[in-house]
């Protein structure tokens, strides 16, 4: 959209094929109950339907898989939290997972493992 305010030239390309191939491991995308994955070749792959937890990979040294639990869609949120004298606020990490787990374990959120600590360690 920034050619649009800057006079660059800007065009729609229509009827056209692009490469749209994945280039590593990305994921996991659920859907219902199926979690689908990129894998390091960049092949589409999904597991078993997933119930309570989903295994992520990460394919990094520091830190190559974990676990992320799962909450019932059924169940609503709260809306209201009490107040805090801590409030973390993240977004757009663009599958940069290298800056996310950085930022997170400078900051405290997590351990070297992945395991949350934002809260009980001061």
């Amino acid at each position: 959209m920034q050619a649009l305010f800057n006079n660059q030239e800007f065009l729609i390309i229509e009827n056209k094929i692009l490469d749209t191939s994945f280039d590593g491991l990305d994921g996991p995308y659920l859907i219902n109950s199926v979690a689908y994955f990129v894998n390091e070749s960049g092949h589409l792959s999904k597991s078993l339907p997933v119930e309570n937890e989903i295994k992520v990979i990460t394919g990094k040294g520091y830190l190559r898989d974990f676990k992320v639990r799962l909450k019932s869609p059924e169940v609503a949120e709260n809306a209201i939290y009490p107040d805090s004298d801590k409030v973390l606020a993240i977004s757009d990490i663009e599958g940069n997972f290298t800056g996310f787990f950085s930022f997170l374990l400078s900051n405290k959120v997590i351990d070297n493992k992945g395991n949350w600590i934002y809260g009980l360690v001061t």
